[in-house]
Formats: C-alpha cells, sequence, structure tokens
C-alpha cells in the first residue's frame, strides 16, 4: 500500500486556509498518508524561500509519493484514492491533475485541459503546478528544488522551481500522467496582474526555458503571448494588466538570457 507525503509550506498567515486544507485532508477516502507543514516562523534558517522549504520537507517525508499542496488548496475527498490508483501502474511515476478554484476556472496562472496524456517538454506549463502534480520517490532519487528558483529565493527568477523539478524528472525517465478530468481546488491569486510579479514570475520562466534548451522559437512565442495580452489589455483601458503583461514578457527575455547554470 502506497504511503503518500504531502509536503506543505506556509508563512503563517493563512490560518482559515491551512485549517480548509486540512480538513479536507481529514475527509480523504485514503488514509495511508502524513502531512508536512513547514512554517517559516518556526524554521529562520529557511529564509522565506519556498524551495528550500520544500528540500526541508522532503528530507523528513518517509512516503512512497511526494506532493506539495499549497497552504490556500484543498482536496476533494477522493483525490488520494485517484492518485493511488493511477500509480498502482508500476510503468506511470506521477500523476498531475487539472488546478481550478471552487467554480471550476482554472487557477492556476494558465490555461489546464480536461484531457489525459503523459507530460513533456511541450506540454508541460499546461499540466504540472506545484499543487498539482504526485510523483514516486524512487522516480526522482535525489532530485530536489533549485533553490535559486521560486518565492523567496533572493534572486530575480521568482518562479519555474516546479517546472524544473518536473522536467528534470522527465529527463531522467520519469513517467507522469496528466489526468484532466481530475481536479485540486486552488484560489485565483491575489497578486495577479501586480507588476512586480509578472516580472519576477516572467525571469523564472525564461531561465526555465533555457535551461531545458527550448528553441528561440518557444522563447518568442512566450514573449509573444505576453505582448499580445498586454496590447488587448492596452485596448481596454487596462493599464495594470497591461504592465503586468509587458513584465512578465521582458521577464522571460531576461531570464533566457541571464547568468545561471
Amino acid at each position: 500500500m502506497l504511503r503518500i507525503s504531502l509536503i506543505t509550506v506556509t508563512m503563517g498567515d493563512r490560518p482559515g486556509e491551512l485549517a480548509r486544507l486540512r480538513s479536507s485532508l481529514g475527509h480523504q477516502t485514503y488514509r495511508n498518508f502524513e502531512h508536512i507543514v513547514i512554517d517559516h516562523r518556526e524554521h529562520p534558517e529557511l529564509h522565506g524561500s519556498l524551495s528550500r522549504a520544500r528540500n526541508f520537507g522532503l528530507s523528513l517525508a518517509n512516503g512512497d509519493v511526494v506532493a506539495f499542496p499549497d497552504d490556500d488548496a484543498w482536496y476533494a475527498p477522493t483525490v488520494l484514492s485517484d492518485v493511488v490508483e493511477v500509480l498502482s501502474d508500476d510503468s506511470i511515476d506521477g500523476v498531475s491533475f487539472r488546478v481550478t478554484d471552487e467554480s471550476g476556472v482554472c487557477s492556476a496562472g494558465g490555461w489546464m485541459g480536461e484531457s489525459c496524456k503523459l507530460i513533456s517538454h511541450s506540454n508541460v506549463w499546461h499540466t504540472a503546478v506545484s499543487c498539482s502534480f504526485f510523483i514516486k520517490r524512487s522516480a526522482i532519487g535525489d532530485l530536489q528544488f533549485d533553490e535559486r528558483l521560486g518565492v523567496g529565493s533572493g534572486t530575480q527568477y521568482g518562479s519555474g522551481e516546479d517546472t524544473d523539478f518536473i522536467l528534470c524528472a522527465i529527463e531522467h525517465g520519469a513517467k507522469i500522467l496528466y489526468d484532466g478530468s481530475k481536479c485540486i481546488f486552488h484560489p485565483t491569486p491575489s497578486w495577479k496582474n501586480r507588476v512586480s510579479k509578472g516580472w519576477l514570475y516572467g525571469n523564472g520562466y525564461g531561465v526555465v526555458l533555457r535551461r531545458h534548451r527550448y528553441t528561440l522559437a518557444r522563447l518568442c512565442w512566450a514573449i509573444g503571448v505576453q505582448l499580445v495580452r498586454a496590447f488587448q489589455s492596452f485596448l481596454f483601458l487596462d493599464f495594470r494588466k497591461a504592465m503586468f503583461h509587458c513584465a512578465m514578457s521582458f521577464g522571460r527575455l531576461c531570464g533566457y538570457i541571464g547568468k545561471i547554470d
């Protein structure tokens, strides 16, 4: 019977949301799991780094499967049962579900479809985010999150640690299934359209493109999408949103040409 380790990192500023996650875990039909909560207030040595905290959680986990639910995410009662059903197939190393808000609208920063397919370099951006995937420990070995990426990293690369983690696993042979018929619940981020976040998240996106050898054409497409969205926002006089997308596009370029291994 597979044991699942759920690793949640919190700043301690979402007590209601964390209680909702804990309540949803209490209603799971599958019971062989542990929930590891890393509270940054109790671990100042982690310096507020999300990636560093997740790596610390990995060092504590003893499950056969690991996952990283956000402190404001929550699960339907059958989620862990669905995970075990998929991962009972020895040929599958991980599974990712669609992320939506309570009303069913995609809330992971982009569109995620309802199809079922293996995650690849070409579709990872629309099939896996940090709170959506579960992966066998045997498939990742000593793989950890890159602590130079993500929220609190202290670098300009304010995102991309989860995509980088999944891509590294795939490049080492992991087979990860995306099943869009199942959902993880997560609210739409409150920082949406904040220019500073657009810059940091764009840099993280760009550096992951470079590290995993995406083509210049793929970079141009990623930048172009944001510029089109900026233009559309200007037409509707939503200048804050337009500046967010401009910052995201410029960040993607800077991340791609940035100096990180």
